[in-house]
């Protein structure tokens, strides 16, 4: 079973940040309260600052991809050092 996931993650197939959805009830009121808060304020400027402030907000959620990446590369590496330290704990009993 690992090796199909380790060769599906190489070989593209399995993203987890795409796929991956938040369901609480939590996040979708942050969501729709985000949104509608992004709406107000897009009917707030003039129109000719409309597309200036998407690409400031597509920049910024282009950096949180980023950082969401990285926190998740790193978290998984301390899980596998976890998983080391344990795995030669068990070898020196």
């Amino acid at each position: 079973m690992m090796n199909k996931i380790l060769e599906d993650l190489y070989e593209g197939r399995v993203y987890p940040s795409e796929q991956y959805k938040p369901i609480t009830k939590y996040y979708k009121h942050l969501r729709k309260e985000q949104q509608k808060h992004y709406d107000e304020f897009k009917r707030k400027i003039d129109s000719s600052l409309i597309e200036e402030f998407d690409d400031i907000i597509d920049e910024k959620c282009n950096a949180i991809s980023i950082e969401l990446s990285e926190m998740f590369i790193y978290g998984f590496k301390i899980g596998a050092k976890m998983m080391m330290e344990i795995l030669q704990e068990n070898d020196t009993k």
